[in-house]
């Protein structure tokens, strides 16, 4: 099963996937606790999303020269609802995880189509010219599912997404990924991780509705009869001030080791989604 991580530019994707791959690693050493995952990756995307780690526990944001080594990584996780024992690499679900940068040509595509035309024209537009993606994403709208990364900070009001265009490119992305080529409805599991976000907000979804509402409302559209909160997860880290600066991630001491501070509840709840859908 292939599930495709998809965010505009900025969105703190490469935070998330640093916050996902500790998650992971946890989960991975934690006992009698449900579901049981393994993570697999290549030895080039392991040292990479171990030096992110690292810099986050070390108070650093992730360097650009970081953030192109995990960008279109793949993590591939491996899922059991039965005890260990010495067959258990029968019992496991695969899922391949992809993080999907966006090209150049990807985001004029969707920006000539879709809610974002009807954002940035004042007209309304069709659906994804797919022929004009990139093979990349183009084979991520048909995934089994999509892990959509929306920024719910102050700043996404300014710069060169402004909070508008973000909704209506990943409204799009979800409308068009719940069709096929030929323009027939399909399932797709779709799942939103509001990063970038505060503590208070750790049990709060109404600011996805008021700064997403057509991401909201295509979600709604893709779980008929569901709870569509259920796949709404917050993403936040602890930052700590710094003279002079911008503040920096921070971290706690837990039973004696350093750990990263973030929502790691949110994320639990996130891989264990993912665990229910593969």
């Amino acid at each position: 099963m292939k599930i495709s991580v998809i965010g505009t530019p900025g969105c703190g994707r490469t935070v998330f996937l640093g916050l996902l791959y500790e998650t992971l690693v946890r989960m991975s050493t934690a006992e009698g606790r449900a579901p049981e995952v393994v993570v697999n990756t290549g030895p080039a995307e392991t040292k990479a999303l171990g030096d992110l780690r690292l810099e986050l526990l070390s108070g650093r944001w992730p360097s650009p020269d970081l953030r192109s080594k995990v960008s279109g990584c793949l993590l591939e996780l491996g899922f059991s609802r039965s005890s260990r024992s010495i067959f258990r690499t029968r019992e496991l679900r695969k899922v391949g995880l992809e993080n999907v940068p966006l090209a150049e040509k990807d985001v004029q595509v969707v920006r000539g189509s879709g809610q974002l035309r009807e954002v940035l024209q004042g007209s309304p537009g069709g659906s994804i010219d797919r022929y004009g993606l990139s093979e990349g994403f183009r084979e991520a709208l048909e995934s089994e599912a999509l892990v959509l990364l929306a920024d719910i900070s102050p700043e996404t009001s300014e710069g060169p997404w402004p909070g508008g265009e973000r909704d209506a490119f990943l409204a799009t992305v979800a409308d068009d990924a719940s069709m096929t080529r030929l323009g027939k409805e399909r399932e797709v599991d779709i799942l939103v991780v509001l990063t970038k976000g505060d503590r208070a907000e750790a049990d709060e979804q109404n600011r996805f509705e008021e700064m997403y509402p057509r991401t909201a409302r295509s979600l709604r559209k893709a779980i008929p009869g569901g709870e569509a909160g259920s796949n709404v997860f917050v993403s936040w880290i602890g930052a700590v001030p710094v003279e002079g600066g911008a503040p920096v991630p921070a971290a706690v001491v837990s039973e004696g080791q350093v750990q990263i501070d973030y929502s790691e509840k949110e994320y639990w709840r996130l891989v264990e989604r993912i665990g229910r859908i593969a």
